[in-house]
């Protein structure tokens, strides 16, 4: 089967166009005519291409479609459709306001595929690596409830507080691992290339070394021996350890064990949780079936150990049960807002009590980035106050000896 792209003439006279997967062009023209379309113009873009233009072309050159975008995209679509305007004029709009050229490509297309007869929702879908399950999923629920720009607000809302927390965390982790990278870089400068310039200074005088100077002359002596060795086994360690953790056995392992550092575990599950009640509160108002919504909400998360949890709870819903009782089985969800769920169930406020719990998880996860931040950074001074300690003993500990000698 080849694509093609085509122009043509409706019943009313106006001009449409779209893509259309055929055999031939021939077929083009016998599905389009039963469409009650007179093709004007078709064009085989299947076709192969020069090597200069395929290089040209590549994915790899094209700027990559953020989170921040798709944000901006929504918005202000949402606006334009608040206005009253209709969708295909919006996302025309949109191309011309859109200046990421990725992004300008994916708008056109949708487009493109909206003007070939399918649905918005159906247009998005076609992009899984821009346009989320979730979301897709819930621009469906708007176009069915006539909704679409109430919903588009939703996601928003949802976007927006996702990055909202993922931008505090890189925040609160960004100054520790700043100081633990020049750290390693001075260090390894030091002992790499200033420290043996000493070591053969004390060694021409006779100098005995002290055990934290023959420490770091051996150490020294090994990394300048071996560099070549560590880099490389660096490397395979770090491509062996990508391949492990994307196999299904590795990623739950690895994602078990982050589960269990202190503080960082309770940070990724209370981020993680209140991710799952925001998204199935918004998913379950919007009119998206509770199945169907946890089975969008468990995919969307990224921690296989907790997705895990998701999925127990799914399968019981599957069978009938009620959404809390599940939860309260698995032993993982904290009773609180396992309480909170099966309150919402008894009054038939579920949606109301998941943006409750959203809410208060929110607060937590603030409250937490704080402590872990709090504790990182004594952490970090007593491990940089102990480097220069040692460096500095297994320095002037010999210097000491050879200006005895000299007087």
């Amino acid at each position: 089967m080849s694509k093609y792209v085509y122009e043509a003439i409706n019943e009313e006279g106006e001009t449409v166009g779209g893509k259309i997967e055929a055999k031939s062009e021939d077929e083009v023209y016998t599905k389009l005519s039963k469409e009650n379309l007179y093709v004007s113009k078709v064009e085989n873009i299947s076709e192969k291409k020069s090597f200069l233009d395929s290089i040209l072309k590549r994915d790899s050159f094209k700027k990559k479609v953020k989170i921040g975008d798709v944000l901006v995209f929504t918005r202000q679509l949402a606006t334009i459709l608040h206005a009253g305007l209709p969708l295909l004029d919006g996302l025309n709009i949109m191309i011309e306001q859109v200046e990421n050229p990725g992004f300008k490509k994916v708008i056109s297309e949708l487009v493109d595929s909206i003007k070939s007869g399918n649905s918005f929702s159906d247009a998005l879908r076609e992009h899984p690596k821009v346009f989320s399950e979730m979301y897709v999923s819930m621009v469906e629920a708007g176009e069915e409830g006539g909704v679409l720009d109430d919903i588009l607000h939703r996601v928003m809302k949802i976007m927006e507080k996702n990055e909202d927390t993922k931008n505090k965390i890189k925040s609160a982790f960004t100054y520790p691992v700043i100081i633990v990278f020049i750290a390693i870089v001075v260090v390894g400068f030091l002992v790499t290339f200033v420290f043996p310039t000493f070591i053969k200074l004390f060694l021409k005088n006779n100098i005995s070394l002290p055990l934290p100077t023959q420490l770091l002359f051996s150490t020294s002596n090994f990394i300048k021996g071996n560099l070549h060795f560590l880099i490389i086994g660096l490397i395979i360690a770090i491509v062996f350890f990508k391949k492990y953790r994307n196999t299904e056995k590795g990623r739950s392992v690895t994602d078990n064990v982050i589960l269990k550092i202190p503080m960082i575990g309770e940070l990724i599950t209370k981020v993680t949780l209140s991710r799952f009640a925001r998204t199935l509160s918004t998913l379950y108002t919007s009119g998206v079936q509770i199945l169907r919504a946890l089975e969008i909400v468990q995919k969307s998360v990224t921690n296989k150990v907790i997705s895990s949890w998701l999925d127990k709870v799914y399968e019981e819903v599957k069978k009938g049960e009620s959404l809390a009782k599940p939860m309260a089985e698995t032993g993982n969800f904290p009773p609180m807002l396992v309480q909170m769920v099966a309150t919402g169930e008894q009054t038939g406020a579920v949606s109301e009590m998941l943006s409750e719990i959203a809410r208060a998880y929110d607060v937590e996860v603030d409250y937490t980035v704080e402590r872990v931040t709090a504790a990182i950074e004594p952490l970090l001074i007593v491990f940089m106050g102990i480097l220069v300690a040692f460096i500095a003993l297994a320095l002037f500990l010999p210097m000491l000896d050879m200006m005895s000698m000299v007087r």
